[in-house]
């Protein structure tokens, strides 16, 4: 159970999970604060769960198939965004929504 208050990388795997849903617009810091709690509600809701802002079980079911069906790639030195798409078949649309945290101008290597 993860609640306001909590922090860590747990809590920041949570927003992030809560970032790809498109409910959490803030930092993935991994701090479980007021937007946190605001945006679990709001996936709460979404998906008709009792809308308590806690992370249960039952809204952690949830949420993990925004975990889950990611490739991890390590960036090398010369990638650009479309190199990596064209090298994963995907698309830069696509890598973008996956990785909403990441700023693409300032990528470092």
């Amino acid at each position: 159970v993860l609640k306001e208050g909590d922090t860590g990388s747990l809590v920041q795997t949570i927003q992030l999970a809560l970032k790809r849903s498109g409910h959490y617009p803030g930092a993935t810091d991994g701090i479980f604060g007021s937007k946190t709690k605001a945006a679990t509600i709001g996936f709460q809701q979404s998906n008709n769960l009792v809308p308590d802002g806690i992370i249960g079980r039952l809204t952690f079911e949830k949420l993990r198939n925004f975990l889950t069906g990611y490739t991890t790639y390590v960036i090398k030195p010369g990638d650009t965004l479309n190199k990596i798409a064209a090298e994963l078949n995907s698309t830069e649309a696509l890598i973008e929504n996956a990785n909403p945290s990441i700023e693409y101008d300032n990528l470092k290597i």
